[in-house]
């Protein structure tokens, strides 16, 4: 609207907060205003002049303030929407005292002029604004009374509403009856000409309108452009239809179908007649032609009685020849989804390609007058093959279709044509269907509709149940009870008599009896009852085990209220209630004669109500509000707590999103569909569900404005169910944050070699454009001129120069060539309210407007004092000039809605520009010669890497090797000592560290290796304490092969701790057993061979013989110490070592001894083991998954 735009830049001036008082010895002068010529009308966007006249005496030194009043038009100061370019003149000569403005809006104005420090208030001026000259580009066209379809050779009548450049509507009144000069073109939408006649500008009609008419002679889909002075009008192109004229014998064209002088006799002669009407364009239909067959030569008339004549046409559908096929023309039940597929053929079964709007598909009930809506869209061609929405493909059949296919999903399928389409509809109704397929105004199958049935679907209960019964009745007398059964579409279900049931309770336990249902063939059902005794009886009606609505039944409404008013009755329902309802009333005459009666009651639920509402949300720019969870206090009641209904929310100048919700550890019941698109300018968030869905869904909204958007938004809330909807404006206010200034200027400048004064920044030699701003100025509520920010400008040698405007004399500092510190400006020369700076650096305050000038304007000089300096600078050595630009907003930024409470800290943003003469190495050359120095750094620190590696992986082995070897070196030491005594030395394994035959045993963290000992395992048979070595092998239940794996390095650090070994010996996996060998297997122990390989390689190999201490007297020692209990196992070999140890934990005990060949084994290995000529046994060696521990 011209009434909102602000076309100009607004300027206000801050006065002090305290007032200046005037001398009192100097008298207040007084001031009279007019308009020049006494001229108070106006055309917009010309200039309006306020003579002001000064009454008295006025010394302008003598005042503290100078005259400078404001000007308000309808009580809005200064520049607004009714006036712009507000300007004054008070200069010294008083006679040319003057205040102009530039009036932009038609009307009738007031004029307040106003001026606190010399008592001027003003109202006294009036002036009428009239419309500019007419705009081209904003006036406005359309068609008349809104018609856009005409027939060929009929006038069409436009209609244009001139505005001027301020959208003002222009009007006979102002303007006249003159005329203006339109040009008009047609074009059809392949970009055709089409052509027109008689076009004929017609004047003003009596609505303001200019009205202008033409005759249209093209037929089909037209595009219309209207332009004035070469401005093309609003509103264009308009789009309109052209139906062809009647038929115009003279103007149609006939033609053999086969081009040929020769016809074979008793031979059909077919040929075609193209009809058009009188402008060429071709006509629809079929017309009867007389046909003369004259012989040449004789000129006699030959009769023909067989003519016939029907219409076809290429390209054109052929009702019979066209297929329809699916099974939505079979069969179905109300409520489900029928499809089925149309495949357009012409006369000569080619296929007839046609736009989408000209199918059409009829699904009739003529029975309820029920016309099922029907989707067609077009078949998409899916591997070669066409195939429509939600269809298998592979259940189409070979015949050959043709089409445009779907390639550019910019086109509008409006403007495509087809030759297959997918028909989806969903009848609602039960009962007999005809189904009518037409491609335009022709019928497809030959004008025969397809019939089907469509039978009910399931019974809806809270639709179905009794609706006739009577709540008194006689005893021992037969009653009847009517239930209507009804599905999901109210559709009547029949023969389900036999899942019709009646329960009948009885209070007083009086008898009754109970018959069958009978169908009535129009989905009621009635039933038989019959009580035996007086009493009060309870009845309720069920099918297939689910009971009807109410039960028991009652009289009286189950959900609403009944009032009688006089011969009235009113029904009210309970609040929340929807549905079916039901009450029964009884009346009766003078005479004493008795009716009754029933009403069925439909009562629909309203659309969801706000029952709590926040009055206004706060948010952030450019932050997503709130930023944990989402707002409160939105909150929705509805009746039906299953129901799904719906919830729009959108913003004007943002979106609104689901923040992600909380985590559940369970299924959830019930889910929320949620759906985001994009309406208009607007993107709308829809969320469906029920009522407890949706109340937990909206808890979770966020909002998220438009990049640097501020201030005042509103979030429209629209609740939806399928009887209407309720909406909710909700405010939310945008706090403004600082955002930080831009400066965009190139990273270098080439400029001219030789000169010492060169402009830097040229629109001709810089192609980006120079620019400085600050997103916060987009949407800054007070006037720009306030929005200032501290710009500076430095070069590393030379110096600058520019032009400033004097209005920054105050603010402009400079730093000199032999300082390092900013200066006030000194001295000056003002010359058209301008002055010139040169210095090493230029810092101001200033709009940043005024910066972007001062910058177009920055000049360089290359210090001439010193031609060295002069050529080094030219030549790129250390003396090359760098230009650094810094800009500061001051912390200004969108105040809103006061900037004195919501100043910030300020932002600095810096660019460097290199001032040079050639044009730097190429950023694709810089990044492949550096990326080949990275290269050859990582290659080389890399080798570095793995020879380090390497080194401490061979340091690390030598020392586990070192501490391997004394680890067994000390424990062989220990085991020679005690044989040197008398006893063995005992240790314990537990029972958990067990692996059978062909598990994995465990390397865990942080360990690579484990050493392995083969062992012979005794297994105790029964409880043994205090044996004597006579009897001791009477407590031999088996023998058996066991590993005793031992963690070395883990074992060393116990040691060196004086800890136990168990945590190194009896870990998960670390005693691998073979299954037990009956002791008959064994005739003697004590001369077994023993045999251990590690992937193939033998370890280790030992026999019993060389054992020291023989397993009567191992059992003898160890029964003496502790008690031996059924199922202990004593691990026990005699090697060259001569070692033996004891380890007990739980009920078992293990005594192990070990041969020769102890060595490491490694995550990935296999171990073979066993007893030559009685078992063997394999396991893997393999990383222990779980936490890392040692």
């Amino acid at each position: 609207m011209a009434n909102q735009l602000l076309l100009c830049t607004i300027l206000l001036f801050f006065i002090p907060l305290f007032q200046l008082s005037l001398s009192e010895d100097v008298p207040v002068p007084s001031f009279a205003f007019s308009w020049v010529d006494n001229n108070d009308t106006f055309l917009a966007g010309a200039v309006a002049t306020i003579m002001v006249k000064v009454i008295g005496n006025h010394d302008p030194a003598k005042f503290k303030h100078p005259f400078n009043p404001n000007i308000s038009v309808n009580d809005k100061m200064g520049n607004s929407s009714y006036i712009s370019g507000v300007s004054s003149n008070f200069g010294g000569n008083f006679e040319d005292w003057r205040i102009s403005f530039v009036p932009i809006m038609t009307g009738l104005f007031n004029v307040l002029i106003t001026d606190d420090h010399f008592n001027v208030f003003d109202s006294s001026l009036h002036f009428q604004v009239t419309p500019g000259n007419i705009y081209p580009s904003a006036s406005v066209v359309s068609w008349k009374n809104g018609v856009s379809e005409f027939v060929a050779g009929t006038k069409a009548s436009l209609m244009i509403l001139p505005k001027d450049a301020f959208g003002n509507n222009i009007s006979s009144a102002s303007e006249g009856l003159n005329s203006y000069n339109f040009t008009l073109s047609i074009c059809t939408f392949n970009g055709s000409i089409a052509t027109m006649l008689n076009f004929t500008n017609k004047g003003w009609d009596i609505s303001g309108y200019l009205v202008a008419e033409f005759i249209v002679t093209t037929a089909g889909s037209l595009l219309l452009n209207i332009k004035g002075d070469n401005q093309t009008l609003r509103g264009c192109p308009l789009m309109f239809i052209v139906n062809p004229g009647s038929l115009d014998v003279s103007k149609c064209l006939l033609q053999w179908e086969v081009e040929t002088k020769y016809f074979q006799i008793f031979s059909p002669m077919e040929g075609f007649i193209h009809l058009h009407d009188q402008y060429g364009n071709l006509v629809p239909g079929l017309y009867e032609f007389e046909v003369e067959v004259i012989e040449n030569g004789t000129n006699l008339i030959i009769p023909v009685t067989d003519m016939q004549f029907r219409q076809v046409g290429l390209g054109y559908c052929d009702g019979m020849n066209s297929i329809v096929n699916g099974s939505g023309l079979n069969d179905s039940v109300a409520g489900e989804s029928a499809r089925f597929s149309v495949f357009l053929k012409d006369a000569y079964l080619y296929p007839s390609l046609v736009e989408l709007d000209s199918m059409q598909v009829q699904v009739v009930n003529e029975f309820y007058s029920y016309h099922a809506q029907a989707s067609i869209r077009p078949m998409k061609m899916v591997n070669g093959t066409l195939c429509g929405t939600n269809l298998n493909c592979g259940a189409l059949n070979d015949v050959e279709l043709a089409f445009n296919p779907l390639t550019d999903t910019n086109l509008d399928p409006r403007n495509m044509r087809f030759s297959a389409f997918d028909v989806n509809y969903i009848p609602e109704r039960s009962g007999i269907y005809e189904i009518r397929v037409f491609c335009g105004n022709i019928p497809l199958n030959g004008g025969h509709p397809f019939g089907k049935a469509v039978t009910a679907g399931k019974v809806n209960i809270s639709l179905s149940g009794p609706v006739k019964f009577s709540p008194k009745v006689p005893k021992l007398t037969k009653n009847e009870i009517t239930v209507q059964l009804m599905d999901s579409y109210s559709n009547p279900v029949i023969l389900q008599q036999s899942k019709v049931k009646l329960e009948i309770g009885s209070v007083n336990r009086s008898g009754f009896s109970i018959w069958t249902f009978i169908d009535n063939k129009d989905g009621t059902y009635t039933g038989s009852y019959l009580a035996k005794d007086v009493g009060t009886y309870e009845l309720c009606a069920s099918f297939d085990g689910m009971r009807f609505m109410p039960c028991p039944f009652g009289v009286n409404p189950g959900h609403g209220s009944t009032l009688q008013y006089g011969h009235l009755l009113r029904y009210t329902p309970f609040k929340g209630f929807y549905g079916r309802d039901f009450f029964s009333y009884t009346i009766c005459d003078v005479n004493g004669n008795i009716a009754s009666g029933g009403v069925d009651i439909s009562v629909l639920s309203i659309p969801p109500q706000f029952v709590s509402v926040p009055s206004q949300l706060l948010a952030t720019e450019d932050f997503i509000s709130p930023r944990f969870g989402g707002f409160s206090g939105l909150e929705i009641i509805y009746s039906d707590s299953t129901e799904n209904i719906s919830i729009t929310f959108s913003a004007q100048s943002g979106i609104i999103f689901l923040s992600p919700m909380l985590m559940q550890f369970w299924q959830p019941t019930w889910s929320i569909s949620s759906m985001s698109k994009e309406v208009g300018k607007t993107t709308e968030l829809t969320l469906t569900g029920c009522l407890e869905e949706i109340n937990f869904a909206i808890q979770s909204l966020q909002y998220f404005g438009n990049e640097n958007f501020y201030g005042t938004d509103t979030i429209q809330v629209s609740t939806m169910n399928k009887n209407g909807n309720n909406g909710l404006d909700i405010p939310i206010l945008v706090e403004p944050i600082n955002d930080p200034p831009l400066i965009n200027l190139p990273p270098f400048v080439i400029m001219d070699q030789g000169s010492e004064e060169v402009s830097i920044f040229t629109r001709d030699k810089n192609k980006s454009a120079v620019f400085v701003g600050d997103p916060d100025l987009l949407h800054y509520p007070g006037n720009a001129s306030r929005f200032l920010v501290m710009f500076s400008m430095e070069v590393s040698s030379g110096f600058l120069s520019t032009k400033l405007p004097a209005n920054l004399i105050s603010t402009t500092e400079l730093k000199l060539k032999t300082s390092c510190q900013w200066q006030p400006l000194q001295t000056f020369v003002t010359i058209s309210e301008h002055f010139m700076v040169k210095a090493k650096g230029i810092r101001f305050r200033a709009t940043l407007e005024d910066c972007n000038s001062v910058l177009e304007q920055l000049l360089y000089h290359v210090c001439s004092r010193d031609s060295k300096l002069l050529l080094s600078f030219w030549l790129g050595d250390e003396h090359r000039a760098i230009l650094i630009v810094t800009v500061n907003d001051m912390g200004n930024y969108g105040c809103y809605p006061d900037c004195t409470e919501m100043m910030s800290m300020p932002h600095f943003v810096e660019a460097s520009v290199s001032l040079m003469r050639e044009r730097p190495l190429s950023s694709l050359f810089a990044h492949a010669f550096g990326s080949a120095i990275i290269i050859e750094f990582i290659l080389v620190f890399s080798l570095g890497v793995i020879l380090l590696f390497f080194i401490c992986k061979c340091a690390f082995v030598l020392i586990n090797e070192k501490r391997r070897q004394a680890s067994q070196d000390f424990e062989l030491s220990n085991v020679q000592n005690s044989h040197e005594g008398t006893e063995p030395v005992l240790f314990m394994k537990p029972t958990s560290s067990y692996l059978e035959n062909g598990g994995e045993i465990e390397v865990p963290h942080p360990l690579e290796s484990l050493d392995h000992e083969v062992e012979l395992a005794v297994v105790i048979s029964k409880r043994a304490r205090d044996v004597p070595e006579a009897t001791a092998m009477d407590h031999v239940g088996g023998y058996a092969l066991a590993l005793d794996m031992t963690a070395r390095e883990t074992q060393a650090t116990a040691k060196s701790a004086g800890l136990p070994w168990t945590v190194a010996k009896g870990q998960d996996t670390f005693t691998p057993i073979s299954s037990v060998l009956p002791r008959s297997a064994v005739p003697d122990p004590h001369d077994i061979e023993l045999w251990l390989k590690v992937d193939g390689e033998l370890r280790q190999k030992g026999s019993t013989r060389d054992m020291i201490f023989k397993i009567p007297y191992l059992i003898s020692h160890i029964s003496s110490i502790m008690t031996l209990l059924q199922g202990d196992v004593i691990l026990t070999v005699y090697s060259n070592n001569k070692v033996v140890k004891h380890l007990q934990l739980l009920d078992e005990r293990v005594i192990v001894g070990t041969p020769k060949g102890v060595g490491p084994v490694k995550v990935g290995q296999k171990i073979d083991a066993g007893i030559t000529g009685l078992l063997d046994v394999h396991f893997d060696v393999g990383r222990r998954p779980g936490a890392k521990h040692q």
